[in-house]
């Protein structure tokens, strides 16, 4: 249950984070708005923006405590992937960005004949995919081999550290 919370938590602070970035087609305050409410305006926005860094640090240092193992590569159609998990491959992220459009789904992870399916907590959509065992390159770079079922496009995925995954997930 403290997974599941914690998934909607970071998928909620990522998307208010993704709304504030993006900036607003408001309209601009009138010129002759008294100094007075400006300033009063400006704190209350830094004390907000503050607040939402905070909870997002907090989400971000309880997903880094919780995935222990990251890769991320690139499938043979181009797509970017990204894939953290827990130390029992019971819970995670899986990303996949092609074009510009990222779908990230996080949540636990099951296993069936068919391979792996990660189910999000938040949406109820799920991906089944499978992964080979981890292999080591000529370079000694650590790899696995990821296949989604439902159309079989495949990628290598390297080794990474979590927060990578992490980092691709709030670019998004």
């Amino acid at each position: 249950m403290k997974k599941k919370l914690l998934a909607l938590m970071v998928i909620a602070a990522l998307s208010v984070g993704m709304l504030a970035g993006c900036g607003g087609g408001g309209e601009a305050e009138p010129a002759a708005e008294p100094a007075q409410t400006q300033q009063e305006t400006v704190p209350a926005a830094e004390a907000e923006a503050e607040g939402e860094d905070a909870g997002t640090e907090e989400l971000v240092n309880e997903l880094l405590s919780t995935l222990t193992l990251g890769y991320a590569g690139v499938s043979e159609v181009g797509e970017e992937l990204y894939l953290a998990v827990d130390e029992n491959v019971d819970y995670g992220i899986l990303g996949i960005v092609s074009d510009g459009e990222a779908t990230f789904l996080s949540g636990d992870i099951t296993e069936s004949d068919d391979g792996l399916t990660i189910t999000d907590i938040s949406t109820g959509n799920s991906l089944t995919f499978t992964v080979s065992e981890p292999e080591t390159d000529a370079d000694g770079d650590v790899f696995v081999t990821i296949e989604v079922v439902s159309n079989g496009a495949e990628a290598v995925l390297y080794a990474c550290d979590v927060s990578a995954v992490i980092d691709a997930m709030s670019q998004y």
